[in-house]
């Protein structure tokens, strides 16, 4: 059984990657880290070990809010729709793999996908920085500036992904089964809806900051917010962090990351993008 999930999940995976608007930002996101390798080198040259973690560890904010979220964005607008007209999702079905198991599925490879992105970007940058680093002191800073990369991608992953795969999975009007077509038709036009969704969740927690001044505490309002909120996380691991308001931060990403979980379930168990031969 873990067998078959494995194999159902590096399909998911691959999937995620493909088409050309996620080659495309792949390739951003190489060119950013090539990019974030010359800076650290400089800095490695020039500066001291907390100048050299603190470059690689910016790397993981440019490759996952530029690189990343254009990801996500394709993922979105484009959702399932690629797979139907692939006949992927039909394989899933023919294989017994339930539409709750393959939305599962895709949300975790492109979790995946976007963990590799930001984390191998981050990590050439990181070896780079090391390499032209003359003091195992920086050497040392680059490493951990790596380590708290990993820990910002995690984060990311965990709270995007979801959300994504749940916009992404909506169907739009014209993948929805009328009284005279009984198949799905990959949509033609971008699916503004889920955009629109995936948005104002991304958004959701600056709305609530902007909602709550003056009233919410000031360490809370601090990492109202998910890029503040990860770079609240990602400061504890370099050292530099509150502790305090690390831990703050990982509740409204703990929290974000239900709330894409509870829109993916919505979306496993709705049955309009259904037909009636089963199809999604």
């Amino acid at each position: 059984m873990a067998s078959v999930f494995r194999g159902q999940l590096a399909l998911g995976t691959k999937l995620s990657g493909e088409g050309i608007a996620a080659r495309l930002t792949h390739g951003l996101g190489a060119v950013i880290a090539v990019g974030f390798a010359i800076f650290a080198a400089r800095v490695a040259r020039r500066d001291g070990a907390t100048s050299l973690a603190d470059a690689v560890a910016l790397s993981s904010t440019a490759l996952a809010w530029v690189a990343g979220l254009l990801f996500v964005l394709g993922a979105a607008t484009q959702g399932m729709a690629r797979d139907r007209g692939r006949g992927i999702s039909a394989l899933y079905r023919l294989h017994g793999v339930s539409r709750q198991r393959y939305l599962a599925v895709r949300a975790l490879g492109l979790g995946l996908q976007l963990l590799r992105m930001v984390a191998l970007g981050s990590l050439f940058v990181a070896l780079v920085g090391a390499a032209a680093a003359p003091r195992t002191a920086q050497v040392m800073a680059a490493a951990r500036g790596w380590v708290s990369c990993l820990v910002y991608a995690l984060a990311f992953a965990l709270v995007v992904a979801p959300l994504a795969a749940a916009a992404g999975g909506s169907p739009s009007a014209e993948e929805r089964p009328s009284a005279s077509v009984s198949r799905l038709r990959p949509a033609e036009r971008p699916r503004g809806r889920g955009l629109v969704v995936l948005g104002l969740v991304l958004l959701l927690p600056a709305i609530v900051r902007l909602a709550t001044a003056g009233v919410v505490d000031p360490s809370w309002r601090a990492v109202l917010g998910i890029p503040s909120a990860l770079s609240a996380l990602r400061a504890l691991v370099l050292g530099a962090g509150d502790r305090p308001l690390a831990l703050h931060a990982a509740v409204v990403l703990l929290v974000m990351a239900a709330l894409g979980a509870l829109l993916l379930r919505a979306q496993m168990s709705r049955r309009g993008g259904v037909t009636e031969d089963g199809a999604w």
